[in-house]
């Protein structure tokens, strides 16, 4: 006879909880009766006695190790493991609380310790054991090679930074997560100096400050004009939504935009150009 999966155990913990009498005759519920035999289908409908329900409960925690009738399942893989054999009916992703992280200025700091950094070197970490007292600010990099060679840009002077890849889908979240817990220390947006760039900077509520290039440096600069155009015609009211930002930060959009301006920080970092930190708010 085949074990239950998480979906069963789901589904069947339901009826319990809700002393069902009778539950909807769906695929899933059809075989388990099969192969069960605990229930009687009638029409469009799964028949369950008490007897049913008691017997369905009794394989719960023969199958579960535990009565998920009364209590509910969560955590990683290891934390399901420590109380049930099956470490797939976990509820959470430990990769959906990591984040890429490296440092500017100091060690690595995290609740296991710190550890010296080596450049080039991505460290995975999980959010919850960093804290953004440890650091003088934060500084979040829009792309992933940007991130990685971070220690290879011309900087300022920053201080002792914690660098984070922005990522993608949950990494993103979890990032997201980490800087609702910072207080008290700056929030730097580095992203590429194109509209879209911009958009990113505009959009996070939680920047404070933005790394971005001298307008003298790349007055020679080529520009990827498709890219601009595209970038642009997503972000058509971009210039109107920087209207109460700083003086040097509306200084910077009006010259993106009515220059026409789309370079990658990958090509800032090839032509080793210099970038400056200035505020977002007034």
């Amino acid at each position: 006879m085949p074990s239950l999966t998480k979906q069963h155990v789901k589904i069947i913990s339901t009826a319990l909880k809700n002393q069902s009498s009778r539950v909807k005759a769906t695929p899933t519920w059809r075989k388990l009766v099969d192969e069960y035999g605990l229930g009687e289908m009638r029409g469009s409908h799964i028949h369950l006695t008490r007897q049913d329900r008691k017997a369905w409960r009794e394989l719960l925690v023969a199958e579960c190790g535990f009565d998920p009738t009364q209590e509910g399942l969560s955590g990683n893989r290891t934390e399901v493991a420590s109380r049930t054999p099956n470490e797939k009916w976990s509820t959470e992703s430990v990769w959906a609380n990591m984040v890429s992280v490296t440092a500017l200025g100091g060690d690595l700091v995290t609740a296991e310790g710190r550890c010296g950094i080596v450049h080039g070197v991505e460290y995975r970490v999980q959010s919850a054991a960093l804290q953004p007292s440890d650091y003088e600010a934060l500084l979040i990099v829009e792309n992933y090679e940007a991130f990685l060679f971070i220690h290879q840009f011309q900087l300022p002077e920053l201080g002792h930074v914690l660098v984070l890849y922005r990522g993608h889908d949950a990494t993103a979240r979890a990032v997201m997560r980490l800087l609702e817990r910072v207080a008290g220390i700056p929030i730097i947006g580095f992203t590429d100096p194109d509209p879209a760039g911009i958009g990113i900077l505009v959009d996070n509520p939680r920047f404070t400050h933005a790394l971005v290039p001298g307008i003298t440096a790349l007055a020679s600069a080529p520009t990827l004009a498709e890219r601009f155009a595209l970038q642009l015609a997503a972000r058509p009211r971009l210039k109107e939504q920087c209207t109460e930002r700083s003086e040097d930060f509306r200084h910077y959009v009006d010259w993106v935009l009515e220059e026409g301006v789309a370079i990658s920080q990958e090509w800032l970092l090839g032509h080793c150009v210099p970038v400056q930190i200035i505020p977002l708010l007034p």
